[in-house]
């Protein structure tokens, strides 16, 4: 009897070394599928939930896919914007045995866009301002009196970008006309978002100390590698 469960153990421990041995390779040709069909520059982290693996391999659906992709390169070459990170959590997803058909009824997804990047882009040193505000300071000469006023915005997103509204201007009383447009042509201009990969889109933003939290969602998702 002790030999037996012996052996049944040991039959237990080799299917489960099996099986995450499986997982671990079909995550590694996922990654290589979606950063093909996405054009990413780095290949993504993929994780492949639900245990047993195999079981989902054999039927080609998976409850639940995680990817992680960083460095995502959005916008225009003028207007160039890095998001630091993007996470999707892939729901009811159905896929070929090699990953090169990849399906998701849906998605829901966090991009991380932090200050640098957001400078970077802007041309101009972004912070966290506060109660859902960010803030730039720029430094001008009248009259031979330097001034370093701020501008605060409210970032929100419409029609695939991202906007800046509300805009405040604070740090000395009765700014020159021109100075306040300077301020206020910092964030001036839309940042679009309609390139973003996997086809998600951006449907709400927080700002954080951080940098912006972009919130994404997707459905009836279908992507494919070119030839």
């Amino acid at each position: 009897m002790f030999r037996l469960l012996k052996v049944l153990l040991v039959l237990a421990v080799v299917a489960l070394v099996v099986d995450r041995g499986a997982d671990y390779v079909a995550e590694q040709a996922a990654a290589g599928e979606l950063q093909r069909s996405q054009g990413l520059e780095r290949e993504p982290d993929v994780s492949i939930t639900g245990f047993p693996f195999l079981n989902q391999f054999a039927s080609g659906r998976y409850e639940r896919v995680i990817v992680t992709a960083e460095d995502v390169r959005v916008g225009t070459a003028d207007t160039s914007l890095t998001i630091k990170k993007v996470r999707l959590d892939f729901r009811g997803v159905t896929a070929s045995r090699d990953f090169t058909r990849f399906r998701a009824k849906s998605a829901t997804a966090h991009a991380t866009v932090g200050y640098p990047a957001l400078s970077r882009t802007l041309g101009i040193k972004v912070s966290y301002g506060g109660d859902g505000r960010i803030t730039a300071s720029k430094e001008f000469t009248v009259l031979g009196q330097t001034l370093r006023p701020t501008v605060t915005v409210e970032p929100k997103v419409a029609s695939d970008a991202l906007t800046f509204a509300g805009s405040q201007i604070g740090g000395g009383q009765n700014l020159p006309a021109e100075v306040s447009a300077a301020l206020r042509e910092i964030f001036g201009a839309d940042l679009s978002l309609e390139d973003l990969p996997f086809d998600v889109k951006v449907t709400a933003v927080k700002v954080t100390r951080t940098g912006l939290d972009l919130i994404l969602a997707g459905k009836d998702l279908s992507y494919r590698p070119p030839r």
